[in-house]
């Protein structure tokens, strides 16, 4: 599922959370960066249009684009979401499909807000929100361009630690949500009707699944890991097997297990172990979309 300087902090943060600041560079080829300030983030705007390409003419600057809103001449909009070299958020409107918005990136990071402040799930929330009305309200406004759909290639997914193994989290909120991370979280659906059909074919294939707890461990020991890191871990294994197979993924065990440097590495052959006995497909990328 990939600047210029911030504008002083103690003024933004002196303006009402919902008050817009504004700044605009023009570039030396052709185009403008934008900075606005809305509802606690960081919004770059930066246009390039046909004029870049040719950096050997000097001359193409601002001056020879007589209106910064007009888009005609430009390949592209990138919008970031960020703080400093951080980008948090990226977006993608191209010229020949000016109604779409490509969001490219999408993380979680502490300083992704001006207060640096950013809670899980709270902000990240209100950061996606923040994204949806600067596209409907500023990008309208400022260049007449009206989104209606944004789109974003779903490879969501998280390093086992230690590990060269990753948690792809269409298995894990398959099994806690049946759904995939986009749509249950920010509402977006799949754009593919064939993406659509293996997710549905996944969830049938994993209805009503029991699982063996002494058979889980023994394909644990078939996958060569330690015989003395199956020990140690046993407990938690059972565990495992009680809260989050009986209760599909509680979020307490997560919460209390996730910094636990094994919690992930079962995850993995726990999907591995599911796969090989519901012969459900992992989507690994898929297209998703979301209306606004």
């Amino acid at each position: 599922m990939k600047k210029s300087k911030l504008t002083n902090k103690n003024n933004i943060n002196n303006n009402k959370t919902n008050k817009t600041h504004k700044s605009i560079q023009h570039l030396q080829h052709g185009g403008y960066k934008k900075t606005t300030v809305l509802n606690n983030f960081k919004f770059v705007v930066i246009t390039k249009s046909i004029m870049d390409t040719d950096n050997s003419n000097e001359s193409n600057n601002i001056n020879n684009i007589t209106n910064i809103n007009n888009i005609k001449s430009q390949d592209y909009i990138k919008i970031t979401i960020g703080s400093g070299n951080r980008k948090c958020v990226e977006i993608t409107i191209n010229n020949g499909n000016p109604s779409n918005a490509s969001l490219d990136r999408f993380d979680y990071q502490i300083d992704c807000n001006i207060s640096k402040n950013m809670r899980r799930k709270v902000d990240t929330h209100s950061m996606m929100d923040t994204l949806k009305l600067f596209l409907k309200t500023n990008i309208k406004n400022d260049m007449d361009i009206d989104i209606k759909t944004i789109t974003l290639e779903d490879g969501s997914k998280t390093l086992c630690a230690g590990t060269n193994f990753s948690i792809i989290y269409y298995d894990l909120f398959l099994f806690k949500y049946g759904s995939t991370y986009y749509n249950y979280t920010y509402g977006f659906d799949f754009y593919y009707e064939s993406d659509r059909e293996q997710h549905i074919d996944n969830l049938r294939l994993i209805k009503d699944v029991t699982i063996n707890k002494q058979e889980f461990i023994n394909y644990l020991q078939t996958k060569n890991i330690a015989r003395d890191n199956i020990l140690n871990h046993e407990q938690n294994i059972s565990e495992f097997l009680e809260t989050i197979i009986d209760g599909i993924l509680d979020t307490e065990f997560v919460k209390q297990y996730s910094h636990k440097d094994n919690l992930s590495y079962l995850l993995h052959y726990f999907f591995m172990y599911m796969k090989t006995i519901t012969r459900y497909q992992t989507m690994i990328y898929f297209s998703c979309v979301k209306y606004i």
